[in-house]
């Protein structure tokens, strides 16, 4: 990105920007989402042989398809299947959050190595897991050997 602006300007505008999408397969879900028994208008009866391949509990009745029983697509903490993923977009459901986080900066012939919120977890982490290595000797021997 080439701009005039400051960077406290454009780190302000890429902490604030965020915009949704579709998850895929293998997403890890932050929240539950039942159809619930009783009529899909939204879709046209074509529609209800793809729903039940999906393993949609369906039917059609007089043209219209219904949803035979409240059928849970995903629960907080599950990893989506490659049908659920397709479910939730058929019913436009956007649980995957895109957020831009700048890496670097070069500004009036200066480069700057910023850091990210994925480095400050991994240095969290690291330094927690160094926390648990001192605890006691034995903690510390097995870690380094791979004994038990």
């Amino acid at each position: 990105m080439f701009t005039n602006r400051s960077k406290e300007e454009i780190l302000k505008y890429f902490r604030e920007f965020s915009a949704f999408g579709y998850a895929r397969s293998g997403f890890k879900t932050d929240q539950d989402f039942v159809i619930k028994e009783g009529p899909l208008n939204q879709f046209p009866h074509s529609m209800e042989l793809h729903l039940r391949k999906l393993g949609v509990p369906t039917e059609l009745r007089a043209g219209v398809i219904y949803c035979r029983y409240d059928f849970t697509v995903c629960k907080e903490g599950d990893i989506l299947t490659p049908e659920n993923a397709r479910i939730l977009e058929l019913f436009d459901i956007k649980l995957a959050k895109f957020i831009v986080e700048p890496k670097c900066f070069w500004s009036n012939g200066k480069f700057e190595v910023l850091e990210t919120t994925l480095d400050a977890a991994k240095t969290n982490k690291e330094q927690n897991s160094e926390k648990k290595l001192t605890k006691g000797q034995n903690d510390v021997t097995m870690f380094e050997t791979g004994n038990k």
